[in-house]
């Protein structure tokens, strides 16, 4: 399945090509020109014209020969050598190159700058503190998608993992949130999490995601790390506005964008203490 993107990146594929070819063609076409290497078949003693030189270096590079224009000398045979060397290697890197530019996954799958920690009405209808990531697919769908979420701290210059959770999903479309119940996701992570505030220890949010394109089978892999500054209490995502005809499109300008949900989030979501949970 084609799209209006990649035909036009195989016109400018082609046309890079073209211009490669031609000027290399010229360039051989000079030389042998110059250095009277090349003559008809059986007309030694008639001299070659210029466009029949750069008929046969055109022939040369494509790597095919009619036996009506010849190379006569050793410098033209080692210059036919060479050419259609270069022809070969031309045409085998167009090629791959080609099929890898249409096919190619486009580094298009987005997360947003923030992460939010807020306290929203869970599942099971009670108050619960939420970390929302919001991923954004601008291309086709991803198909058996698995995402990280890692916490990290740093000490002593060194890496300690805190917490790790994986997801899986069978599609992502165009926009989606990852959601983590941060009170029952793990009895001890929030306390835990606690702790790293406020020994002042460097947090590190890392969030990655994998899949499949759903039309060229490509593989998919983004990933974002966050740092304490990115982090915002009391938050929440804009609603993703939508234009286009029968607004199927999403307007990514406000990808980013988020809105108050509630004050003082972050001194309230440190000073409560789940050491009950701990039993």
């Amino acid at each position: 399945m084609f799209r209006n993107k990649d035909i036009k990146k195989v016109f400018i594929a082609i046309g890079v090509y073209s211009l490669v070819f031609l000027g290399l063609s010229l360039i051989f076409a000079l030389f042998y020109y110059f250095t009277d290497g090349i003559s008809y078949q059986g007309s030694l003693q008639l001299k070659i014209d210029f466009f029949d030189a750069l008929y046969f270096s055109m022939i040369s590079l494509f790597t095919i020969g009619y036996g009506d224009i010849y190379p006569i000398h050793d410098l033209s045979k080692n210059l036919v050598i060479i050419q259609g060397y270069i022809g070969i290697i031309l045409s085998s890197v167009f090629s791959s190159f080609l099929v890898y530019y249409i096919l190619k996954r486009p580094s298009n799958v987005v997360f947003t700058d923030k992460v939010l920690i807020s306290k929203r009405t869970d599942l099971a209808g009670e108050q619960s503190h939420f970390l929302s990531i919001r991923i954004g697919n601008k291309g086709a769908y991803i198909t058996n998608t698995q995402t990280n979420l890692d916490f990290y701290y740093e000490e002593d210059n060194e890496r300690h993992l805190l917490y790790s959770t994986r997801r899986e999903y069978p599609v992502i479309e165009q926009t989606w949130t990852f959601n983590m119940n941060m009170n029952k996701e793990n009895k001890y992570f929030h306390r835990k999490l606690k702790k790293i505030y406020n020994e002042d220890k460097e947090l590190i949010i890392k969030f990655s995601l994998t899949g499949f394109d759903s039309i060229n089978g490509n593989p998919i892999f983004a990933v974002k790390t966050y740092k304490e500054e990115n982090i915002e209490f009391g938050k929440g995502f804009k609603r993703l506005k939508r234009k286009g005809k029968n607004n199927k499109k999403i307007d990514w300008g406000n990808f980013n964008e988020i809105v108050d949900i509630e004050d003082d989030e972050k001194e309230n979501f440190f000073a409560l203490d789940n050491e009950e949970n701990e039993v």
